[in-house]
C-alpha cells in the first residue's frame, strides 16, 4: 500500500502510513499504542457535565460552585489531553505486573525515564476521559430512614456520578474537601471544653531541580523524624491531636512547593508559646535533617511582611524562641472556617504545564493526602457521628429533612441511572402539578400527612408547596423494573420491604478478588506492584464471590419514589428560609 495525505485545509499536507498514522506518532516513546487516540472529546466552550446540558436539581440548585468548579474541569480537560501527547513523545514506560487497586487487581504500567522515572505511569488521556464523563450522568441512590410507625421509609436521592478522581478533578475535589471539612468541624464543636487550636504551616526550602516524587519523600521523612519514635512521644507532650491535609503547586523557576496545612489541638495546659517555639524548632531540625541546607527557613513562616517589621528583627526574635508570625494562626472555636484549609485537595491541575501535569499524575497516584493523628485519629468517624446527632436535632425542629442513611453504592451496576427511571430528569422544563406526590406505597392522604409528622418533614401542605416550586411532573418513564443493589448488611431491610408488598427482594453476586495464602483452594498467582514504595511483590489471591441483597421496584414507583425525596428536599430548604 502506498502511504496517502490529508490536505488539513492551510495547503499543507500530513503523510500518512499504510495504518493511516501521521507522522508524529512514529516518535512516541516505547510502551505507547501508535493507534491509540485520545477518546475524550476537545470541551471547548462547553463546561456542562459530560456536555450534557445542566440538569436542574434541588441536591445542586443555586450553588455557585457546582459552577465553577464544572468551568475548572472543562479547563482540565483539555490540559489532560495537552499532556497525553507530552506523555508520548518523552516518556517511554513498560509493563510492571498487577498492582492491587481495593479489592481488585490492575495492570501496572511505569516510566522508564525522565524525572518519572519508575513511577506509576498514568495516561493522562485516561484522566481527561474520566473527568469529561464526571457527573455527566447521575444515578439514583437508594436511602432509608426510619419512621415513628417502625416501617422504614424508602427514598430515592438522585446525586450526579462523580469521577472520584480527587486529585485531579475540580469539582470532585471540592465536593470532598467541604464534606470532609464539615465532619472535621461537626467533631471539634462535638468536644465538651473548646481547646486551643492552631492552623500550621508546614513547608521546606523547595528546589527547581527537584522532582515532585523526591519533594514528596523530603517531606515525608522530616515529618516521620518528627512524629515518631522518641521524637513524637515528646511530640505528644504538647500536642494532644492533629489533622493535616498536604497541598502542593509548581512555581516557574523556583520549582515544586510543598506544605502542609495542620489543625492542630494543644494539650491541656501547654501555651500557646511553648507549642509554637517547639513545633518550630523541632520542624527546623527535622527539616534539616531531611536534606542538609534545605530544611524549613523561620523567617518565611515568621515574617509577615504587611506588619512593616525588617527582617533583621524577626531573625533576632527567632533567637530569642519568638516564633510567632503567619505560618502559625490561633483558631476561635467560635469560628471554624479555618479548618477547611486543612481539608483541601490539591488540585492544581489547570494551572500546570504538560510536564508539570504528567509528573503530578505520577507522583501523587495512590498517595494519602489527609491524614490525623494522635487523640485525633479517628476525627472523620466522630464527625460523622456529631453530624448524624445533629441533623436529627434539626428534624425534630423541622429545620431540615432526614435522608436517612444510603443503602447502596453509587457505583455502576448497583444504582440505576435517573435516565433509566425518570428520562431527562432536570433537563425537561418545569411544571406545575395537579396533585400532591406521595410514596407509591401510601394510598390515603391522611395516612401520608401522619406519616410526613411523624418523619419531621412537615404537613402536606408544606411539602405541596416544596414540590410548586421544584416541579413534579414526571419524564417520560421507561417501561421494566428497576432494581438497585443494595450493601451485604441490609438484608434484613430487603426482606422487609418484600414483606409489606413494596418491593421484590433478589440476590447479585458480586466477584472480587481478595489476598490469600498459597495452599488455599483455588488460589491464583499475581504480582501485585506497592505504589507507595514502588517494590513489586509476589502474592497470592482468590476470587471470591459475595451475595448482595437486591430490591426491585417498578418504574412508575421509582419515578414517584424520586419524585417525592426531590419533594421533600424543596420543602425542607423553602421552610428553612
Amino acid at each position: 500500500m502506498t502511504a496517502t495525505s490529508i490536505d488539513w485545509g492551510d495547503g499543507q499536507a500530513a503523510p500518512r502510513n499504510a495504518q493511516n498514522l501521521g507522522p508524529g506518532r512514529n516518535f512516541w516513546r516505547p510502551g505507547w499504542r501508535r493507534d491509540q487516540r485520545c477518546t475524550a472529546p476537545d470541551p471547548k466552550s462547553d463546561a456542562s457535565p459530560g456536555r450534557n446540558g445542566w440538569r436542574s436539581s434541588p441536591v445542586l440548585e443555586g450553588q455557585a460552585w457546582w459552577l465553577e468548579a464544572n468551568e475548572a474541569r472543562r479547563r482540565a480537560v483539555r490540559a489532560l489531553r495537552f499532556a497525553g501527547y507530552f506523555a508520548r513523545r518523552n516518556y517511554g514506560r513498560k509493563e510492571s505486573g498487577w498492582r492491587q487497586h481495593g479489592d481488585h487487581l490492575v495492570p501496572s504500567w511505569t516510566y522508564t525515564e525522565g524525572p518519572v522515572d519508575g513511577l506509576e505511569a498514568v495516561d493522562p488521556w485516561q484522566r481527561a476521559q474520566q473527568l469529561h464523563d464526571c457527573s455527566g450522568s447521575w444515578t439514583v441512590q437508594a436511602r432509608a430512614r426510619a419512621t415513628a410507625w417502625g416501617s422504614p421509609d424508602l427514598l430515592a436521592l438522585p446525586i450526579p456520578r462523580a469521577c472520584n478522581q480527587k486529585h485531579v478533578c475540580p469539582v470532585c475535589a471540592a465536593r470532598s474537601s467541604r464534606a470532609l471539612a464539615r465532619e472535621i468541624r461537626a467533631a471539634i464543636s462535638a468536644k465538651e471544653r473548646p481547646a486551643a487550636l492552631a492552623l500550621v504551616t508546614l513547608t521546606h526550602k523547595a528546589d527547581e531541580a527537584e522532582s515532585l516524587a523526591d519533594a514528596l519523600a523530603r517531606w515525608r521523612r522530616a515529618w516521620d523524624l518528627m512524629t515518631k519514635g522518641r521524637a513524637g512521644t515528646r511530640f505528644g507532650r504538647f500536642i494532644a491531636g492533629y489533622y493535616y491535609g498536604l497541598e502542593v503547586t509548581y512555581r516557574p523557576g523556583r520549582g515544586w512547593h510543598l506544605h502542609c496545612h495542620m489543625v492542630a489541638e494543644l494539650l491541656e495546659g501547654v501555651t500557646v508559646d511553648q507549642a509554637r517555639r517547639y513545633i518550630g524548632q523541632e520542624w527546623q531540625r527535622c527539616t534539616e535533617a531531611a536534606r542538609p541546607s534545605w530544611g524549613w527557613d523561620p523567617l518565611a513562616g515568621c515574617w509577615e511582611k504587611a506588619s512593616g517589621e525588617e527582617a533583621s528583627a524577626v531573625r533576632a526574635r527567632i533567637r530569642s524562641g519568638d516564633y510567632s508570625g503567619p505560618w502559625w494562626r490561633e483558631i476561635d472555636p467560635a469560628d471554624l472556617s479555618a479548618v477547611y484549609q486543612a481539608c483541601k485537595y490539591p488540585t492544581p491541575v489547570v494551572d500546570l504545564n504538560p510536564p508539570q501535569l504528567v509528573e503530578f499524575l505520577a507522583a501523587t497516584h495512590g498517595r494519602i493526602w489527609h491524614r490525623g493523628g494522635l487523640g485525633w485519629r479517628s476525627i472523620r468517624r466522630e464527625g460523622q457521628a456529631a453530624i448524624a446527632e445533629e441533623l436529627a436535632a434539626e428534624v425534630e425542629e423541622a429545620a431540615r429533612v432526614d435522608l436517612g442513611r444510603a443503602i447502596c453504592s453509587m457505583a455502576p451496576g448497583h444504582s440505576p441511572d435517573l435516565d433509566h427511571v425518570l428520562k431527562g430528569r432536570g433537563l425537561e422544563p418545569r411544571q406545575v402539578p395537579k396533585r400532591f406526590v406521595t410514596p407509591p406505597w401510601v394510598d390515603n392522604p391522611k395516612q401520608a400527612e401522619r406519616r410526613a409528622r411523624a418523619t419531621g418533614a412537615g404537613v402536606v401542605g408544606r411539602l405541596a408547596q416544596g414540590i410548586e416550586l421544584y416541579g413534579g411532573a414526571p419524564g417520560e418513564l421507561q417501561s421494566g423494573g428497576v432494581t438497585w443493589v443494595l450493601s451485604q448488611d441490609e438484608w434484613p431491610l430487603a426482606r422487609k420491604l418484600e414483606e409489606e408488598g413494596r418491593a421484590v427482594a433478589g440476590v447479585k453476586h458480586v466477584e472480587r478478588h481478595v489476598p490469600c495464602r498459597a495452599d488455599d483452594e483455588g488460589a491464583e498467582v499475581a504480582t501485585i506492584r506497592d505504589e507507595r514504595s514502588g517494590r513489586t511483590t509476589v502474592r497470592h489471591v482468590r476470587k471470591v464471590i459475595r451475595e448482595h441483597p437486591t430490591i426491585t421496584l417498578l418504574s412508575s414507583e421509582a419515578a414517584a419514589l424520586v419524585r417525592y425525596t426531590e419533594a421533600l428536599l424543596v420543602s425542607s430548604s423553602s421552610s428553612s428560609a
